[in-house]
């Protein structure tokens, strides 16, 4: 999606990370759970893709975060396979936080 240049926002949720040394995927905002139950910082749109990651091999987290945020009413929620090491694993951009 991102080299298609599809506008996306990027979540990282991911929990147990140091803030000052946090390398991201390229755009990716932070977002604690609370936030997104609270619908803080979260696009009006409710049909905006919305790409979220964490650090589990298995996407739980960020399966728990999609749900909420359908429950919500966003209707184009994924949970990125493989999560972030997946990504690190295959080059792709990132940057610090």
């Amino acid at each position: 999606m991102l080299t298609k240049g599809e506008d996306v926002l990027i979540l990282d949720v991911r929990i147990g990370v140091e803030e000052k040394d946090l390398m991201v995927i390229k755009g990716a905002i932070r977002k604690p759970l609370i936030e997104i139950y609270r619908g803080e910082g979260l696009p009006a749109d409710m049909g905006k893709e919305i790409v979220i990651y964490c650090g589990c091999p298995d996407e739980e987290t960020s399966a728990s975060f999609a749900r909420v945020l359908m429950k919500n009413g966003y209707t184009r929620v994924s949970a990125l396979e493989g999560g972030f090491n997946a990504w690190v694993k295959a080059g792709y951009p990132l940057e610090r936080r």
